[in-house]
């Protein structure tokens, strides 16, 4: 892991850490929910740095940098968008992905079963975004190996995120909007 000391609301600094291997993120307690819009971005761009699946499969099983207790798999919904994370069950933190943080940050969801059918009519098999493991469409549209769902990157949806989050750091719009 990478140390990052990224900005957070109210003029703080956060300190997380990062995994390019592994293509995945450790946020202290509640830190993904108090980055700046700013430090948001910063991570969709290290992010779209990467090339490919992660490096190397995680670990069968992970455990807390803080306290070493093996983590948790945790189910959680953003919107519409379902999202995972292992997390401390000290309360230590959270350990995600990149796929899944973005699925919690708005930026990928799943397909619609209209896309799904259109999909599978013209592709048979397809590599999971989150461990690159094979898709095969025609028996479902999760993957075998991590669980993800078939998702995509919503360029329309990313853009207006992405200007969310422009507007915010210059001021223009409230959190609240």
């Amino acid at each position: 892991m990478t140390a990052m000391t990224l900005d957070g609301h109210g003029g703080t600094s956060i300190a997380i850490d990062a995994c390019p291997v592994c293509q995945a993120f450790w946020f202290d307690k509640h830190e993904s929910l108090q980055l700046a819009p700013a430090s948001t971005l910063k991570l969709f761009s290290l992010i779209g740095e990467q090339k490919g699946p992660p490096k190397k499969p995680l670990a069968a099983t992970i455990r807390c940098p803080r306290c070493s207790l093996r983590l948790l798999e945790t189910h959680n919904l953003q919107r519409t968008t379902p999202f995972r994370y292992l997390r401390c069950p000290a309360d230590h933190g959270r350990f995600i992905t990149f796929f899944d943080f973005l699925r919690e940050k708005g930026f990928i969801r799943p397909l619609s079963p209209v896309q799904l059918q259109e999909l599978r009519n013209n592709v048979q098999v397809v590599n999971c975004s989150n461990c690159g493991a094979p898709i095969a469409l025609g028996k479902g549209s999760a993957c075998t190996h991590c669980g993800s769902p078939v998702s995509m990157l919503d360029l329309k949806q990313a853009q207006e995120i992405v200007k969310q989050l422009a507007e915010l750091m210059k001021g223009t719009i409230s959190v609240n909007s």
